[in-house]
C-alpha cells in the first residue's frame, strides 16, 4: 500500500533509554541515522554527577536526564561481565511517565521504545499503522509478540522497538505515575500496584521503580500494561500474510538463519520423538529460530502452500531411509529467492551496534560484534551517499519512496562489520 501523510496515521516519537556518558557515541549515531526521522526524537539518561553533564540535545533528539529521581542510580561508566546492577527498567517506567506528562508531546501519535542496539524505520511504522487503519486515538501496542510462554505469562510484547498509541501511553503513564506515588507516599496516595488482581500471575510483577537489574523487563513491563487496560497487539497485525515479523529481534544479516521449525507440527522445539535419543545433539533435530515457538498458526499456511508445490527431495545417497527432519525441500529453506522470514517493508532490526561501539561488551552480547553496524545497516537502506536528514522526517512521511524494502541481495553479500578490539 502506498504510504499515508502523517497527519493521517499520526506523528512518530522516539524515546530512548541510555547510558551517559558511555553510549554517547550510540546516542550521537542513532540520532543522525533514523532518530531524526522522527517527528519527536528523545534520549533518557541518569548521569553520573562525577561526569560531564549531557547536552540538552543530541543532534535534534532532547537529552532528559532522569538522574534526580531517587529511584534511579547513577548511569554505569564503563560496561562489566555478569548480571550487574542495572537502572534499565526504572529508567523505562519514569520515561513513559515524563512522555505522558509533557503537553508538547500531546500531538504525538505513536511513541516507540529505542535502545542503543537497535535500527528502528519509521517510515515503516507509519505505513504499517495506515494499512492496518489503526487511529492514536485507540489503544494499541505493537511490537515483537512473544508466544514462547503462553502459559505461564501470556501473550507478550517485547519492550524493545515497540509502539504505543497516544491512548496507550496515557494508560500506561497514568498507572505508572498511581504507582510511582504509592510507593512515595508510603501508600497514603496513589494506588498500589503490586496487590492489584491480575491474570496471568506470571514470575514477574508490575515493580518497575524497584527493580536494580534488567531481569523481568519484559514480563514485568507487560504485566504493568495489562493493569492500564494497554495488551499486545493480535499478533496477525505484526506479522505479514507469510507469518513473516515486521518487529524482528535479529540483526539485519542473521536473517537468513532467522526461518520457522520444518512441518510437521510439534510439541518441543527439539525434534525429537517418543523413544529417540533425547541428549542427542544432532543437528537434524533443531531446525528453525526460537521466537517463532508458539506462532504456527502464523507461518504453516505459508509453509504448506510452499511444501505442496516443492519437488520430494532426493533420496539419501547411501539408499536408506530418509528422516523425517532431514534438511527441508528448496521451497521451505531459509531463503525463498530473495526473500526471507521477515515482511517487505520491516520496522525494526535488534543487534546492531554503533560503528565505534563494541569495547568491553559483555560475553552475553559478544554475537553483536559479528553483526552489521548501525552506518551499515543505513547504507544497505538508503546508500552510502543517501541521507533521508532531519530536514526530511515530514516529507518522507508523505513520500512512498521513502519507504524501506529489505533487498536480500546485500544481506548475503554486503560488507563485514569492521573489527572493533574488546577490552
Amino acid at each position: 500500500g502506498a504510504q499515508a501523510p502523517a497527519g493521517a496515521v499520526g506523528s512518530v516519537g522516539c524515546a530512548s533509554p541510555a547510558n551517559w556518558p558511555m553510549e554517547e557515541a550510540a546516542m550521537t549515531e542513532m540520532a543522525s541515522l533514523y532518530m531524526d526521522r522522527c517527528d519527536w526524537c528523545g534520549f533518557f539518561v541518569a548521569a553520573p554527577r562525577e561526569e560531564p553533564p549531557p547536552p540538552e540535545r543530541v543532534g535534534r533528539c532532547q537529552v532528559v536526564d532522569l538522574g534526580g529521581e531517587p529511584e534511579i542510580f547513577p548511569d554505569p561508566v564503563r560496561r562489566s561481565e555478569g548480571n550487574v546492577a542495572s537502572n534499565l527498567l526504572p529508567k523505562v517506567a519514569h520515561m513513559l511517565v515524563w512522555l505522558k506528562s509533557q503537553k508538547q508531546l500531546e500531538s504525538v501519535g505513536w511513541m516507540c521504545l529505542m535502545e542503543t542496539d537497535l535500527y528502528f524505520v519509521p517510515e515503516n511504522l507509519r505505513r504499517l499503522v495506515a494499512v492496518l487503519g489503526f487511529s492514536p486515538d485507540e489503544v494499541h501496542w505493537l511490537g515483537q509478540t512473544v508466544l514462547s510462554s503462553m502459559h505461564e505469562e501470556g501473550v507478550m510484547v517485547e519492550p524493545a522497538g515497540s509502539c504505543f498509541s497516544r491512548a496507550a501511553l496515557e494508560f500506561g503513564g497514568y498507572l505508572l505515575q498511581q504507582s510511582l506515588s504509592y510507593d512515595r507516599s508510603g501508600g497514603s496516595a496513589g494506588v498500589d500496584v503490586r496487590s492489584m488482581l491480575k491474570f496471568p500471575y506470571g514470575a514477574w510483577q508490575c515493580n518497575l521503580f524497584n527493580q536494580p537489574n534488567m531481569m523481568g523487563y519484559t514480563s514485568m513491563l507487560n504485566s504493568c500494561m495489562r493493569l492500564a487496560n494497554v495488551f499486545p497487539t493480535d499478533p496477525r497485525n505484526v506479522h505479514d500474510l507469510q507469518g513473516r515479523e515486521y518487529f524482528t529481534l535479529i540483526s539485519l544479516d542473521s536473517l537468513g538463519r532467522h526461518y520457522p521449525p520444518p512441518p510437521p507440527g510439534h510439541c518441543s522445539w527439539q525434534h525429537t520423538l517418543p523413544g529417540e535419543d533425547v541428549s542427542t545433539m544432532d543437528s537434524r533435530f533443531f531446525h528453525g529460530t526460537w521466537g517463532f515457538r508458539g506462532k504456527e498458526y502464523l507461518f504453516s499456511p505459508c509453509q504448506r502452500a510452499a511444501a505442496a508445490s516443492a519437488p520430494p527431495p532426493p533420496p539419501p545417497p547411501d539408499g536408506g531411509a530418509r528422516h523425517w527432519a532431514e534438511p527441508l525441500p528448496e521451497a521451505l529453506a531459509p531463503l525463498r529467492g530473495r526473500s526471507a522470514w521477515v515482511a517487505e517493508y520491516p520496522v525494526m532490526f535488534h543487534g546492531h551496534l554503533c560503528s565505534g561501539c563494541g569495547v568491553g561488551v559483555s560475553a552475553r552480547s559478544a554475537h553483536k560484534m559479528r553483526a552489521l553496524r548501525l552506518g551499515q545497516v543505513h547504507e544497505a537502506f538508503f546508500g552510502p551517499s543517501s541521507s533521508v536528514g532531519a530536514a526530511g522526517a515530514a516529507g518522507a512521511a508523505a513520500d512512498t519512496e521513502a519507504l524501506v524494502r529489505v533487498d536480500m541481495r546485500f544481506v548475503l553479500a554486503g560488507p563485514r562489520p569492521p573489527v572493533v578490539e574488546t577490552a
